[in-house]
């Protein structure tokens, strides 16, 4: 590699850690207290998220907002997206007719995608009709703390729509397995009314891609 290329490179890394710096004191006014004082949890978490910022929609996020589309009608509706990095699954949303789509990250550089600790959001009770979080949940600090939020913004018979993966190693940004979608409903009960899709998938299959299983899940709420 050339000087040129390393000092371009320097410089990149320069300004990404500078950025990351300025969005961790921002982050730490609104992150719920426990993970406020884990600097490297915020650091860990918010890094992830500046270097995908500029991730394109993935297959799997189009295959779950349409399975959402299939079970219930966003004509109309408010959809919350949690840790959505940038507006694509926002702008997907809003082809399949839902009204009102907002997003939260622990980064924004738009104003659809507000900077907000999913353990404990800003919103007011009962504020959507359908919450979807896609591969977001395994890096929370406290899922039972998110599931919680996630009930108190939800509306009454809202829609709750999450994937994650199963059944692999956790390590760095990823923290949690909760190995099966039945597990996963348990950090729900016993608010949850119905069951509309339950679904799991091996590794590199047909109906999943990435390289760790993965828990499907979409059902309503009381």
């Amino acid at each position: 590699m050339n000087l040129p290329m390393i000092v371009k490179r320097s410089l990149v890394q320069l300004r990404n850690r500078i950025a990351i710096l300025r969005h961790q004191r921002r982050l730490q006014t609104v992150a719920q207290p426990e993970a406020a004082t884990t600097l490297d949890y915020l650091e860990t978490q918010l890094r992830r998220t500046y270097e995908k910022r500029g991730a394109p929609l993935q297959t799997r996020t189009k295959v779950l907002i349409d399975k959402i589309a299939n079970v219930t009608d966003l004509q109309g509706k408010t959809v919350l997206c949690i840790g959505c990095r940038n507006s694509q699954e926002l702008n997907y949303f809003r082809s399949k007719g839902a009204q009102t789509v907002q997003g939260i990250d622990l980064f924004s550089e738009n104003p659809a995608i507000l900077v907000m600790d999913m353990h404990q959001m800003t919103f007011p009770d009962a504020q959507f009709d359908v919450v979807y979080s896609s591969h977001s949940l395994e890096h929370a600090h406290t899922p039972a703390k998110v599931a919680q939020e996630i009930l108190r913004v939800a509306r009454p018979q809202a829609v709750i729509a999450i994937e994650m993966p199963i059944r692999y190693e956790t390590r760095g940004a990823d923290l949690i397995d909760m190995e099966s979608t039945a597990n996963l409903h348990k950090l729900f009960a016993p608010h949850i009314t119905s069951v509309l899709l339950q679904e799991e998938f091996a590794a590199n299959t047909p109906d999943n891609a990435t390289g760790t299983p993965i828990a499907r899940t979409i059902f309503k709420v009381d």
